[in-house]
């Protein structure tokens, strides 16, 4: 009750990628946060193509052997190319 909310709108080009993930993705207690996104955009820079091997990808990658102590999502988007 009484939040007010704002919305923001972005173009993006043809072929982005975008990439919405929880906190759990990268929050570690023995890890800086920085340092967790770092790591984040190491791994988004090698990243497959397809967008469910990305987010595969990014889970597998960033949890490791250990147990996740927050709940995980990775979202993966593309924007359609443009004709030319």
């Amino acid at each position: 009750m009484g939040r007010s909310y704002s919305t923001h709108r972005q173009v993006l080009p043809g072929g982005a990628t975008v990439l919405l993930f929880t906190d759990g993705l990268v929050e570690r207690r023995d890890t800086s946060l920085d340092e967790s996104l770092r790591r984040l955009c190491a791994e988004l820079s090698r990243a497959p193509h397809r967008l469910d091997e990305i987010c595969d990808q990014l889970v597998t990658t960033m949890l490791g052997t250990q147990p996740a102590a927050d709940d995980v999502a990775v979202l993966s988007a593309r924007a359609p190319r443009r004709p030319t």
